[in-house]
């Protein structure tokens, strides 16, 4: 190589290392001015519902917090990917962000085609807040834990049946999952929205995975509860075991939580995380969160990142179980 073949390289490394540190600091002095005016929190669903009530108690803080509004923009639609494509297409400054949960990220896509990339075009925040999800049977079941139910589901294949909100729901991949790992044959029946836990409570069904709300608030005369879907056993009821107690790593859980555009400045991502994770710690916040029926969690980027890469793989095996992944 020449003498001026070796400046002209060393001139471009050059040149492409300035570039890399002038994007740096206009990233830095944009994060630094971050927010100078209305940020944008879109929740893809209509309001009312959890999923917006956790994004109101989160833009209210950061409102105060800024002093510039945080407001929450309910584009629901099309089992929440209208709005979440929507935030897909924004630009990526911080002033666009999506609240939601696993359907429309992890789950829907898989399923069915959709106007956005997931695992490109979004990048993980923060989790604020968890639900949780109880199982549980009708009270004339002759069992009194999961690995009784298991026992006897075995012993009749096909004959017992679960419930669900709907196919491709929480409930319904959870239960379906549990089914495969447990390796009992139990038949899903579908029902519209709160038809679900009815038909559990009416002996209709066998089986139904609940969320805490609704399990909780369910007399003992009407569901029988066997175990909880999350890591660990819940204070609320601290009895309950775990799905994961009898069937080691099993989980399920319908976490909320916070997404920016891909590209958006890493210390603006870092900011909003912080702030989410420290508002979900706040004493007060976390006992509004659980009377709620929800968890406070307030993770990192890179922890979410974690839990998106392992449910991915779950409802993966999930959908594939039951038919619904999209080849």
């Amino acid at each position: 190589m020449s003498t001026n073949q070796r400046k002209t390289l060393a001139l471009r490394a050059l040149a492409t290392a300035l570039v890399a540190v002038a994007v740096a600091f206009a990233s830095a002095a944009v994060a630094a001015d971050w927010p100078t005016r209305s940020v944008s929190i879109v929740v893809p669903y209509a309001p009312g519902g959890g999923t917006d009530i956790m994004a109101r108690l989160i833009a209210q803080r950061l409102t105060e917090k800024h002093g510039k509004p945080f407001v929450v923009d309910n584009r629901g639609g099309a089992s929440g990917t209208i709005g979440t494509g929507y935030v897909a297409r924004a630009a990526a400054d911080g002033y666009t962000l999506l609240y939601v949960g696993a359907v429309p990220t992890i789950i829907v896509p898989m399923m069915q085609k959709v106007p956005y990339d997931a695992q490109k075009d979004f990048v993980p925040v923060s989790i604020f807040g968890t639900g949780n999800y109880i199982l549980a049977t009708k009270p004339s079941l002759p069992v009194q834990s999961l690995a009784e139910f298991i026992a006897y589901a075995k012993e009749r294949p096909g004959k017992l049946n679960y419930a669900s909100v709907g196919p491709g729901g929480l409930q319904h991949l959870g239960i379906a999952l549990l089914a495969q790992r447990a390796g009992i044959d139990i038949v899903h029946i579908p029902y519209n929205s709160t038809m679900a836990v009815s038909a559990l409570m009416s002996g209709d069904v066998e089986l139904y995975l609940g969320t805490s709300g609704e399990m909780m608030n369910a007399g003992t005369d009407k569901v029988k509860r066997l175990a909880i879907g999350s890591t660990k056993r819940i204070p609320q009821l601290p009895d309950l075991p775990t799905i994961a107690e009898t069937l080691p790593g099993f989980r399920v859980a319908g976490w909320n939580g916070m997404f920016a555009p891909a590209g958006t400045p890493p210390e603006i991502v870092n900011v909003l995380a912080k702030e989410i994770s420290d508002l979900a710690r706040e004493p007060a916040m976390a006992q509004k969160l659980t009377e709620l029926g929800i968890e406070p969690v307030g993770n990192t980027p890179a922890e979410f990142a974690d839990v998106i890469r392992v449910e991915h793989a779950s409802y993966r095996e999930a959908l594939k179980t039951t038919g619904l992944l999209k080849e």
